[in-house]
């Protein structure tokens, strides 16, 4: 998608950083670098896909594929936005157009908030080629 988009690899990298935090924080709450269930800030509101049900969500893991996939793609939202220093803009519509309509740019918006609230706005994690 960062190709596709003519956007940097860092943005991609950066992203699955943001998507591992969330999954982390979404499969064990508690652990890891977001708001724990004793902290005192409210817990964010889950964004939910029209056609998520508890049949498609995996008991192991705590969220469904749909929950997942849109986690990814606000991920690589924020990411882009955040990351990406050429003119590229993109929006939450014209990402909601590149993944064919499966989530509305408003499920996406929610989504990012529900992740940058766990990430406590700390877009700038080291990752793996930092070190590198």
């Amino acid at each position: 998608m960062a190709d596709s988009c003519k956007f940097e690899r860092n943005s991609a990298i950066k992203a699955l950083a943001f998507l591992d935090i969330y999954a982390m924080h979404v499969c064990f709450p508690g652990h890891g670098p977001g708001p724990s269930s004793s902290s005192t800030s409210p817990s964010p509101k889950k964004a939910r896909t029209d056609d998520e049900s508890k049949s498609d969500r995996d008991p192991l893991n705590g969220m469904s594929r749909q929950q997942y996939s849109l986690a990814a793609f606000a991920s690589f939202y924020i990411a882009a936005k955040v990351y990406n220093s050429g003119p590229q803009v993109i929006s939450s519509s014209v990402l909601s157009s590149m993944v064919r309509g499966k989530f509305t740019s408003e499920q996406i918006e929610e989504m990012e908030v529900e992740i940058l609230t766990i990430l406590r706005f700390r877009v700038n994690p080291p990752t793996a080629v930092t070190y590198v």
